[in-house]
């Protein structure tokens, strides 16, 4: 015992012998004990999967985390006198646990609480029948039966190895942690926000296409359509009067942060199948819709390389610019998209450089009034020439992510560069034809210095470089 009790923290932590005694028999374990506060703090993150017959043992410690964890575990919570009050079986990574058990338990001494937490490969609990009551038996609680041998069950908790250096453990562990989780669990919050907004726009834009379907393809018609089924995005309403501030602040938002492009019909589909009598009397090109059974579905037009029928369908695609409302989360989105922005959308560009996440939604449907030509776009001929082609991947961008000051990127980092010329590529004023002064800053701004010798020595008012 006295060369038990004198055993440093250092080898307590080698693995030792264990012995879990089960209804099914006893069962050799090599457990490795987590007393100092760096092995407690880590336990088994970032760590290779466990062996069936390994485990860790962490003493004081009645809940667990297993957050960077890439594999399940199995939990035994023991009593003081390493006794089993719970067991549970394949936690989860990023989950986390606390034993709750109040009250004696299967013979234990009254209000038997968890003591401590032995941590084992997923599937051991079930493959060696452990079940609460039952005694675990290692050289933290009991003393050895001979050198190097197994230990034996029975006796008193050894007294914790040195336990002031452990008080504070758990909040330093949440320090760490916290932050991480608090960040994960907004992402989650933004991200389903973001699910309902997609949802929301997908049937806007299929009510705004109906609305253009109906209404000779109309591109007035279909934004205020569009604005009318997204006032769930801008507050909704139970009365009119809060059904109309709604309509009002999704409209202003729509005309701003919205792009409603009709991608068909086209310029061309009009040069093909225009109606000349439909043209007099609508008072501009027009395709017949009526009696379109009857028309020939073979016949194409050389403009457009559509048919009549495919000149009779309306193509939407709506960018909806949506304003993440989720602190901190919302700054990460939009930095991250601005970064991976190849630029070829300026529509896109725009968006994301006002702080919003583009949502792009697609609808097309069969035209149920003639189209009238109004605002089109131009797409001569068939596509690629009328011969299909892989078109690729898509543009991407292979520049290294952004330096930034905060996780968000709120106060990008000022580069300075150091004085003198050579490698430090320092700029000179007089020979400089912009003076050293960046894009946008002229001379007078109270914020720009063309005498610092260097080409970041101006700085917008808006801190933005």
């Amino acid at each position: 015992m006295a060369r038990l009790a004198a055993r440093t923290d250092h080898a307590a932590e080698r693995a030792e012998f264990a012995v879990i005694y089960t209804a099914t028999g006893a069962w050799q374990l090599r457990v490795r004990v987590a007393v100092r506060f760096w092995s407690r703090w880590r336990g088994l993150m970032l760590s290779p999967p466990l062996r069936p017959d390994a485990g860790l043992l962490i003493p004081r410690c009645a809940s667990v985390h297993t957050c960077f964890m890439r594999y399940a575990l199995d939990l035994v919570y023991l009593d003081a006198a390493g006794r089993v009050v719970a067991c549970v079986p394949a936690l989860k990574p990023w989950r986390a646990n606390v034993c709750r058990v109040r009250g004696p338990h299967h013979g234990a001494a009254p209000a038997a609480l968890a003591r401590h937490c032995l941590e084992l490969a997923a599937g051991t609990v079930a493959a060696l029948g452990i079940r609460p009551g039952d005694a675990f038996a290692h050289g933290y609680f009991a003393p050895h039966d001979g050198e190097g041998g197994p230990p034996r069950p029975g006796g008193h908790a050894a007294a914790p190895t040195r336990p002031r250096r452990q008080r504070g453990a758990a909040m330093v562990e949440f320090a760490v942690v916290g932050p991480l989780l608090t960040l994960l669990g907004l992402a989650v919050v933004q991200y389903g926000l973001l699910f309902f907004a997609k949802n929301q726009i997908n049937y806007a834009t299929f009510m705004a296409a109906r609305a253009g379907s109906t209404g000779h393809a109309n591109v007035d018609a279909i934004r205020l359509a569009y604005a009318r089924n997204v006032l769930a995005l801008y507050g909704g309403g139970r009365s009119s009067s809060e059904l109309a501030e709604s309509l009002t602040r999704a409209a202003a938002e729509v005309a701003e942060f919205v792009e409603v492009r009709l991608l068909n019909p086209t310029r061309e589909s009009y040069d093909d199948w225009n109606d000349a009598q439909l043209e007099n009397a609508y008072g501009a090109r027009a395709i017949r819709h009526a009696g379109l059974a009857a028309r020939d579905p073979e016949a194409v037009g050389t403009a457009s390389g559509q048919s009549v029928h495919d000149a009779n369908l309306i193509k939407l695609k709506i960018t909806h610019g949506y304003r993440p409302s989720v602190p901190l989360v919302g700054m990460v989105y939009t930095r991250y998209l601005q970064w991976m922005d190849t630029g070829n959308d300026a529509a896109y560009t725009r968006l994301v450089n006002a702080g919003r996440v583009p949502i792009v939604s697609h609808v097309t449907l069969q035209m149920q009034s003639d189209p009238i030509e109004g605002p089109v776009e131009s797409h001569p001929g068939p596509g690629n020439d009328g011969s299909p082609s892989d078109p690729g991947d898509p543009p991407r961008v292979d520049t290294p992510p952004p330096e930034c000051q905060t996780i968000g990127c709120s106060v990008p980092p000022v580069p300075i560069e150091p004085p003198g010329g050579g490698d430090g590529g320092t700029c000179d004023p007089a020979t400089d034809p912009n003076g050293c002064r960046p894009p946008g800053c002229e001379m007078g701004d109270p914020s720009c210095d063309p005498g610092c010798g260097t080409s970041y020595c101006c700085v917008p008012p808006d801190g933005q470089i």
